[in-house]
């Protein structure tokens, strides 16, 4: 029997090999449905996905996704209104959730008009990036008649509250990783994927992520001239969309390692699981680049369950997703001497590096699971629905 339908509002979803945003949200799908909610999703798709790419994921999974028009002008951007509400009307549901900042907006109109129960999603940089003022009063208005906003992490929380938002009520539920694709792999197949990329006796650091200011691969390359000083195998490779591949490269060369540092690009799954568990450490040292913060870190997450610790900088809620000296290291955001000798300390000390390393797998397996997070979700959504 289910629980309740929900009509869910985003900025992307899969198909799409988005970023946080798009990854909370197959979050919620995935692991609300196997708790017996249904959904319906309304997705921006920011990165974009073909309509063939779509239609096969709906015949796969077997759940309605909708492409979210574009509204540039007020015309399209009534015809948007319309569009949202037409689907509203057939799928009916009980609950509407908006996640990201414009389909939020949408998510808010939908429920004030049809006087169903609103759910947001807050992140974080959708509070604190630099836009019009109008897009600040849009979200005072949108996310304050949330019957509940869950903030993915206690600092975005902080943030929504200093921004005056006031929903009727709000929770923290960090973000989740999912155990079905991270999880730890035959060593014997590590060896052989570490020996093909010409890594074998190397202390692999590993990033992955669009490669950006925000991301913080910058301070682990400027880093790594006082690392290598001490850790002479010491390599960083950091994954994700090349954005700022040459800029990065060009600084590697300025220090004369750039021998030191591989940038992989955009890699499929099986690759992903086999670079996080061939790994030494996740390095994941991201910076505030003019409001665009880490809400949380869910690839801190996925490197956990693949077994590995993660040295973060305090970043937003980034620091959240590890337990200082027990699950992970935490530094000073945009320091690079506290990096440099962060990770010199974990490679010079194997026992410490194994402890935290094992720690961080089991406190992810208990408390940071899809199938976890999940139950926290349908609980406060139950209650919602009681009311």
């Amino acid at each position: 029997m289910k629980k309740g339908k929900i009509l869910l509002f985003t900025t992307d979803f899969p198909p799409s090999k988005g970023g946080g945003i798009c990854t909370h949200s197959d979050f919620m799908v995935e692991s609300l449905r196997t708790l017996s909610w249904d959904f319906t999703v309304l997705s921006e798709y920011y990165i974009p996905s073909s309509k063939e790419e779509i239609d096969d994921y709906i015949t796969e999974n077997g759940y309605n996704i909708y492409k979210l028009p574009k509204s540039p002008s007020f015309y399209t951007l009534l015809k948007k209104v319309f569009f949202c509400l037409k689907i509203y009307r057939q799928y009916k549901p009980d609950i509407i959730i908006g996640t990201g900042r414009h389909p939020s907006w949408f998510a808010a109109i939908v429920s004030f008009l049809t006087r169903t129960p609103l759910v947001t999603i807050g992140h974080g940089t959708e509070f604190t990036e630099k836009t019009s003022e109008k897009d600040f009063k849009r979200n005072k208005l949108a996310y304050g008649k949330s019957d509940l906003l869950i903030a993915i992490s206690e600092h975005t929380k902080n943030v929504v509250l200093g921004a005056g938002i006031k929903p009727k009520k709000i929770e923290v539920i960090h973000n989740a990783a999912n155990e079905k694709n991270f999880h730890k792999i035959d060593p014997e197949l590590i060896k052989i994927f570490i020996e093909q990329k010409g890594l074998s006796g190397k202390k692999i650091i590993l990033t992955c992520g669009s490669l950006s200011e925000r991301k913080g691969q910058r301070v682990i390359i400027n880093s790594l001239p006082i690392v290598l000083k001490e850790i002479p195998n010491a390599v960083y490779v950091a994954v994700g969309f090349p954005n700022k591949k040459d800029e990065f490269l060009q600084l590697a060369k300025e220090l004369t390692i750039d021998d030191k540092v591989l940038f992989p690009g955009i890699i499929d799954q099986n690759e992903l699981l086999l670079w996080l568990n061939a790994c030494d450490l996740f390095a994941m040292t991201s910076v505030n680049n003019n409001g665009d913060y880490e809400g949380f870190g869910i690839a801190v997450l996925e490197a956990a369950l693949c077994g590995k610790t993660a040295l973060v900088s305090d970043n937003g809620g980034l620091k959240e997703a590890v337990i200082n000296l027990k699950t992970g290291i935490v530094v000073k955001e945009n320091d690079v001497t506290a990096t440099a000798n962060a990770l010199i300390n974990l490679f010079s000390n194997e026992a410490k590096l194994q402890t935290l390393s094992d720690m961080a797998y089991k406190n992810t397996l208990e408390t940071g699971t899809y199938s976890i997070k999940g139950k926290e979700y349908d609980k406060v959504l139950a209650e919602l629905i009681k009311k």
